[in-house]
Order: structure tokens, then C-alpha cells, then sequence
């Protein structure tokens, strides 16, 4: 088991030491699979989940005199072309896709050039009258569903460390940099761990990049892994 404590966070986040967000997208053809067998396509809930980050993080950082760039973020999706070559690119969508392939952009820029405002309805549970109301809301999307080609996670956390190791470089005073990998399955383009740990080892002044993996499974028999709450939880490798 492991006993050492780990030392806390303490940076503060301002627009003059901004925090940094990338995330990292698997976008192969088989993500046309459903999630756990008969759920919604691999590629809608990833991309449904994207949009969601990106309304949070916009919605943390708005303040009375609009949003505030507290934080840069950089989303990037793989897959192939059909000659089964790598295209690693970003995965937002209208005119930030002409600015954003391998650069991080202020949140502000974000929330300025979605690529759609669609009104939508959605059912409430009214717990005064125990009725359910339909009201609508709007959604803003950034990132569509995409599913095509092979898998290149090894050329895709290549990119990552070039645009990370500029990023860091530039901004050694800022909270440690979170990396957000969300994938439907192994690599095909070769083992990219040696990639991913050198990812992790970038960082700035105050911790190395924090790397998260999140792994979408179609096959209805996979066990859910969550994160532990607990220290005791966790297990020394």
C-alpha cells in the first residue's frame, strides 16, 4: 500500500497565470460502437461529454464582465485517413478549426466561435406538484461526432508533448497542466506509453501534468473502473 502523502496544489488560477486544459480524442471507426453493447455510439457520448466540458469550463470562468481567460484549452482528436495515415488535428469545429490544429486558445475565444446554438427540450422533476415539466434550454456545441479509420494514440500524444513542452516552457508559475485522454481502445500505431510518460513528465513549477485516461467500452461484460476516494484504496504498482 502506499503511505507517502502527497503534497497539495496550492496555485491560484488568474488570467496571468492561466491553468491549462488539453484534451485528447479518440475519433477511429470503431467508435461507431454503441457503449456497453446498446447504449448511444462510442462517438456521440464522447461527444456529447466534450460539449459539456467546455459549457463548464466556460460557465466557471464568466464573470459580470463576460468570460475571463483563467484557463487555455486545447481539445485534439485521431484517427486515419483512408490510406490508414495519421491525421491528428483539432476536433473543434467552425472558424476555431483554422486557428486552434496545435495551439491552445484562451477559453474566451472558445465561447465566442461555437459551432452551433440549438434549443432543445428537456424534462425536470418537479418535486413540488411530483410532476415532471418540459422546458427548454439551449445547447452550444463545439465538437460533432466523428468515427473513421485506425486508431494512432502514439502519434496523438506525440503532438501532445510538442504542444505541452511549449506551453509549460512559457508558463512555469502556472497550476500544473490536465490532460484529459479519452479513448475507445488500444493503439494501433504502436505502444504509446513511452509518449504518455513523457507527457507526465512535463509540468511546470508547481507539479508535472496531471494525466487522466478514460477508456469507453461497447462490451457489455467490462467492469466499471472508478477512480479510488480513498487513499487506502490505491495500490503501489
Amino acid at each position: 500500500m502506499i503511505t507517502r502523502r502527497l503534497r497539495p496544489y496550492r496555485q491560484q488560477i488568474w488570467p496571468s497565470i492561466p491553468a491549462c486544459y488539453l484534451f485528447i480524442i479518440d475519433q477511429s471507426s470503431e467508435m461507431m460502437n454503441r457503449v456497453g453493447g446498446n447504449g448511444l455510439p462510442m462517438a456521440e457520448q464522447l461527444a456529447h461529454s466534450m460539449n459539456f466540458w467546455l459549457n463548464a469550463l466556460i460557465t466557471k470562468t464568466t464573470t459580470g464582465a463576460g468570460v475571463v481567460d483563467f484557463m487555455e484549452v486545447a481539445v485534439i482528436s485521431y484517427h486515419s485517413d483512408d490510406h490508414g495515415m495519421p491525421v491528428v488535428r483539432t476536433a473543434l469545429g467552425a472558424g476555431l478549426a483554422q486557428i486552434s490544429t496545435d495551439r491552445f486558445l484562451g477559453i474566451s475565444q472558445i465561447a465566442k466561435h461555437p459551432l452551433r446554438v440549438t434549443r432543445k427540450t428537456m424534462q425536470i422533476y418537479d418535486p413540488e406538484t411530483s410532476e415532471s415539466l418540459v422546458v427548454p434550454v439551449e445547447s452550444t456545441e463545439w465538437v460533432d461526432p466523428k468515427s473513421s479509420g485506425l486508431r494512432p494514440t502514439r502519434n496523438a500524444f506525440m503532438l501532445a508533448h510538442a504542444m505541452l513542452s511549449e506551453w509549460t516552457g512559457g508558463h512555469r508559475d502556472s497550476f500544473p497542466t490536465i490532460v484529459i485522454h479519452i479513448t475507445g481502445g488500444p493503439s494501433d500505431d504502436g505502444d504509446p506509453s513511452d509518449w504518455a510518460a513523457a507527457v507526465n513528465r512535463l509540468g511546470t513549477d508547481h507539479g508535472q501534468v496531471l494525466l487522466c485516461h478514460q477508456l469507453l467500452s461497447a462490451d457489455p461484460r467490462q467492469e466499471q473502473v472508478l477512480f479510488p476516494h480513498e487513499e487506502n484504496q490505491l495500490c503501489s504498482s
